[in-house]
């Protein structure tokens, strides 16, 4: 597990976390440091709730907690009515939460939820209404899928994210998950990308890599910062949506130029963060492709009554089969005590697989209508209509 912290030590004194001032944690330091939060914690295993905030008082907690044996559920940063709600629904033994400017361990007064032996991680999904599903993750699933991360982005030792994205946050968590996997970095990144200082403190970090969803490459472009990111920046990630496919074709031209590489990946929080990529060599031709599963993984397409989906461009549910699939989701404390449920995702999304077993996502199956027998994808109808220059929400 990256989380061990014999793991950790072994990367000794190489750089881990980088904080906006400059100030440098060592892999060391950040073991020594989470095993002394870990004695803080109860003696049985329990469910401890950690304000997942890019500071490294935070991220030695939730190292701390996990290498104690405990599961986490992140919370998100200076989000009280969130993190109440979530406190309440969960029940856990303990919070570690920022308050009045002090980092403290909380305990509750509500008797804890009894957890699985298997449960290591609560993530929560968005939710349409605000109230997102908690996804049940095992400790086998954060270790494979950073593993699985660190191995097709090929992160090393020497290399340095650039961390804007929130930690409470599938995608966010990966890039840290991966990096301490691999011995890398972190720049834990101030505020926004279009603070007036974001460029220089970028130039000065040191970064190597920056992993955003959409709109944060859109920020860039309007900040001026498409043609103008620092030298080092050789690795560009985007995940957490759709991008448009002439932006793919932009960046990717962009970072070739540069002898960078460009990512275009696709995940969902119940497995884990990432379910495919595509390889940056392939994505100026294919700029509207999710690309193909990651190391360990395999997808599939199947059909409403139930079969694969094996003819070349054949349309279908996207399965994602691997052992990064959560266990399960949960909607209340209740929930923490049950095992796995699932040996494959289902993921919701319509794909077709090309003739270079490349998978494009082609919509939702909630995102349609049926009429006179035929099925009409919205998504398809918005893309049509984008392709003609008409900005069209369907």
């Amino acid at each position: 597990m990256f989380y061990d912290l014999a793991k950790l030590r072994a990367f000794a004194d190489n750089p881990c976390l980088i904080t906006a001032d400059g100030a440098e944690l060592t892999y060391t330091a950040l073991a020594d440091a989470a095993a002394e939060f870990g004695k803080s914690l109860p003696q049985e295993r329990r469910l401890i709730a950690v304000e997942t905030a890019s500071d490294p008082e935070a991220i030695t907690a939730y190292a701390g907690a996990l290498a104690a044996g405990h599961a986490v559920m992140p919370l998100p940063a200076a989000d009280p009515v969130t993190t109440a709600r979530l406190e309440e629904r969960f029940r856990p033994a303990a919070s570690f939460r920022r308050m009045g400017g002090t980092w403290q361990l909380l305990a509750h007064a509500h008797e804890p939820a009894e957890i699985n032996p298997e449960l290591t991680l609560l993530l929560q999904t968005s939710g349409s209404t605000g109230h997102g599903r908690g996804v049940r993750l095992s400790g086998t699933a954060m270790d494979t899928n950073a593993s699985a991360i660190a191995q097709y982005l090929e992160i090393q030792p020497t290399d340095r994210a650039a961390l804007i994205l929130p930690l409470h946050y599938s995608y966010g968590l990966s890039v840290l998950h991966s990096h301490l996997a691999a011995g890398a970095s972190l720049w834990l990144a101030p505020g926004s990308v279009l603070d007036p200082g974001f460029a220089t403190a970028l130039e000065a970090s040191g970064a190597t890599s920056l992993a955003g969803v959409p709109h944060h490459f859109r920020l860039l472009d309007s900040a001026g910062l498409s043609h103008a990111l620092p030298e080092n920046i050789k690795t560009l990630t985007v995940a957490g949506g759709a991008m448009e496919p002439e932006q793919v074709r932009a960046w990717s031209a962009r970072t070739q130029a540069r002898a960078g590489r460009f990512f275009v990946m696709y995940g969902q929080t119940e497995a884990t963060a990432r379910i495919s990529y595509l390889p940056p060599e392939q994505a100026l031709d294919n700029p509207g492709a999710a690309g193909r599963a990651i190391p360990g993984g395999r997808l599939l397409l199947r059909s409403a009554s139930g079969a694969e989906i094996t003819t070349p461009e054949g349309e279908g549910e996207l399965i994602y089969q691997g052992p990064n699939v959560m266990m399960g989701y949960a909607e209340s404390h209740a929930d923490l005590a049950r095992g796995a449920e699932l040996s494959e995702l289902a993921t919701g999304d319509l794909a077709r697989r090309d003739a270079n077993g490349l998978y494009h996502i082609t919509g939702r199956l909630s995102r349609m209508s049926k009429i006179a027998g035929l099925r009409i994808g919205h998504d398809a109808i918005e893309r049509a209509l984008a392709a003609q220059g008409h900005e069209a929400a369907v």
